[in-house]
C-alpha cells in the first residue's frame, strides 16, 4: 500500500496540539528507521535457505524488500503527519495573535520625562502622583488614580510590571 497523499488532521484549539502531534509522530518515524535499520542488519544468507531449493533464497530476499519498503511507506505517512504538526507549530491562528498597540504619544511623552527625572535622582511616585489626571486627560482613558496610569503604562509595554522601579527604557 502506497498512499500518495494522507488525510491530514485540522489543527485546532479543541483537538490535539499540533506539538503533541509533532512529537509523536517524530517518535514513531524514528521507531520505523530503526526497525528497517534492524531489518537491513538481520541476516540472511542463502546458506539457510539452499537445502529447501535454490529458488527459496530469491523469495526470502523479495519478502524483505517487500516488508522494507512497507516500512518505508509507513515512515512517509508518518513524515507526513510529523511536518504538518510542524508548519502549524510556527503559525498563530489570527484570533490569538497579539495586537501591538501602540502608545499615545503622551505616554510616550512621560515616558522621556519619566527616564530624565530618574536620570536626577526624581522619584516615579511623586511624579506619576503628579501627573496621573494630565496624562489621563491627555490619552482619553479614565483614570482615577496613580495605580490606573500605572496599568496603562504597563499595557502599552511601557512598564514591564507593577513595580514602577522596573520600568525600562
Amino acid at each position: 500500500m502506497s498512499l500518495e497523499e494522507p488525510t491530514l488532521p485540522t489543527i485546532h484549539l479543541n483537538g490535539t496540539g499540533a506539538r503533541t502531534l509533532y512529537e509523536e509522530y517524530r517518535a514513531l518515524r524514528a521507531a520505523i528507521n530503526a526497525a528497517r535499520d534492524c531489518l537491513f542488519n538481520a541476516t540472511c544468507n542463502p546458506r539457510d535457505f539452499y537445502p529447501q531449493g535454490s529458488e527459496v533464497f530469491t523469495k526470502a530476499q523479495n519478502e524483505r524488500w517487500q516488508v522494507a519498503h512497507n516500512l518505508s511507506d509507513l515512515a512517509d505517512f508518518a513524515y507526513a503527519w510529523e511536518e504538518h504538526a510542524r508548519s502549524k507549530l510556527c503559525e498563530v491562528p489570527p484570533a490569538l495573535e497579539p495586537t501591538i498597540k501602540r502608545p499615545p504619544p503622551e505616554l510616550e511623552l512621560l515616558l522621556r520625562i519619566y527616564l530624565l527625572l530618574k536620570e536626577y535622582g526624581a522619584e516615579i511616585d511623586s511624579f506619576l502622583d503628579t501627573w496621573w489626571i494630565v496624562i489621563g486627560n491627555a490619552v482619553g482613558e479614565k483614570m482615577n488614580s496613580t495605580q490606573d496610569l500605572r496599568k496603562a503604562l504597563i499595557n502599552y509595554g511601557l512598564l514591564p510590571s507593577d513595580d514602577p522601579a522596573d520600568l525600562q527604557p
